[in-house]
């Protein structure tokens, strides 16, 4: 198994990591093709707020991916967030260890991601929201 590091800016202390079965990509025009010939993703994200692109990208270019609690906010996980985020550099490990072992959980996430996508991340599913918003609001 390889572990690429693809992102802007890799920091000094990742590009030591480059050589062996780590490879340090760097920055790419579009991620899409490098998410979607994966079998998980690791997004560890320490900072931001609400919705990370790059966790909505994971989401929908197949796979699953672990992340933080920081990454995982405005994602509307649900049940599967048990399996995608782990609070400590230890449990995250554990929880990519499972994905990667276990096919049939692999799947049910996997499956669950694109639901969760489709639901709360794809054009139609903006617009309901929007709509809500709307109504909610005494717009609409």
């Amino acid at each position: 198994m390889t572990l690429r590091a693809v992102g802007a800016d890799p920091s000094p202390d990742v590009l030591a990591l480059h050589g062996g079965l780590n490879e340090v990509v760097g920055r790419v025009p579009d991620a899409r093709p490098w998410l979607s010939v994966t079998r998980l993703h690791v997004v560890p994200m320490r900072f931001g707020a609400r919705v990370k692109s790059k966790s909505v990208d994971s989401m929908s270019a197949d796979p699953p991916f672990v992340t933080t609690p920081v990454g995982a906010e405005g994602l509307h996980l649900g049940t599967i967030a048990r399996f995608l985020v782990g609070e400590s550099p230890a449990e995250m490990v554990s929880l990519c260890d499972r994905l990667l072992r276990d096919d049939a959980l692999w799947v049910d996430v996997q499956q669950e991601m694109l639901r969760i996508c489709r639901e709360h991340f794809s054009a139609e599913g903006f617009r309901r929201s929007m709509e809500k918003v709307l109504v909610d609001c005494g717009v609409a």
